[in-house]
Formats: C-alpha cells, structure tokens, sequence
C-alpha cells in the first residue's frame, strides 16, 4: 500500500496527473464537440467526416515517421541537456519535412481519386489535411516533453 501512495506522489509531483487531466478533458471536448457537431449535420454528412478522420488518423502515422517514439527513447536517455535539445531540433525539422511529403502525396493521390470517389471526402482531404504538419510536430514535443519528464509543464 505504501509502495502505491509513493508512485501516486511521484507521479502527481512529476505532472503525469495534470497531463493526464489534460488528456481527458481534451477527450471530453472532442467527444462533446462530435455530439454538437450532430445535431447539425445529416447522418450521410457525418459519416464523410468519420471517414475523413479515419483517412487523416491513418497519414498522421505515416507523416509522423515514427519520430515521437524516438525522440521518447533517445532523450530519456540523455543525459546532457544540450544533446536532448539537438535531438529535437533534429527530430522537429525531419517531422516538417516528412509530414509535409507526406501531405504533398496525399494531395496528388487524392486529386486523382484514388482514395475514394466520393467528392465530399475528396474535399474534406484537400482543405484540411494540413492538420498532418500540426499533430506531427505535436507528437514530437509531446515525446520530448514525456521523455525529461517536465509533465507538469508541458500539462500548464
């Protein structure tokens, strides 16, 4: 039992609590925002967005590269400060490069049709695929973040 009460405190002293509020608050916004969202559009219309979504889940982890993961592992390791922060230097620059090629491939692939036929999905990929840049870049400081452990921080 005590063993239990010190990983609760140093959790909460490290800021894995506030992440993970963070965490849930930002699910429920999401999940409240899907609800309101519904009551507006057509059953047809929502499904193109849940489509959409699957299609923008399914880039995201190709436009990532996998470089969250990395920078987790490699900066937990390091110990020297300045190394850490070369690392997601690094890591940042490849993810724009790569999310962005990704992009760019989504976009030519998508405007010849071959994702789908459906014109509603075909527009929701143009306009707002750009969202790839953002999350990818945002896995990346989330992992660095995760990794010095400045949950607490990155959570404010």
């Amino acid at each position: 039992m005590k063993k239990l009460i010190n990983i609760i405190g140093n959790s909460r002293k490290k800021g894995l609590i506030h992440l993970m509020v963070a965490n849930i608050m930002f699910a429920i916004v999401a999940f409240a925002a899907q609800l309101f969202v519904a009551d507006y559009l057509t059953e047809e219309e929502f499904g193109y967005v849940k489509i959409y979504q699957s299609y923008i889940q399914l880039f995201g982890i190709i436009a990532g590269f996998g470089l969250s993961t990395s920078v987790l592992i490699y900066c937990a390791k390091e110990k020297d400060l300045k190394n850490s922060l070369r690392i997601l230097n690094l890591s940042l620059r490849l993810g724009v490069v790569t999310s962005v090629t990704t992009l760019v491939i989504v976009l030519i692939i998508n405007s010849f049709g071959l994702f789908t036929d459906l014109v509603q999905i075909k527009w929701l990929i143009t306009f707002y695929s750009f969202v790839l840049v953002f999350n990818s870049v945002n896995a990346i400081v989330t992992a660095y973040f995760q990794a010095m452990r400045r949950f607490k921080v990155y959570a404010c």
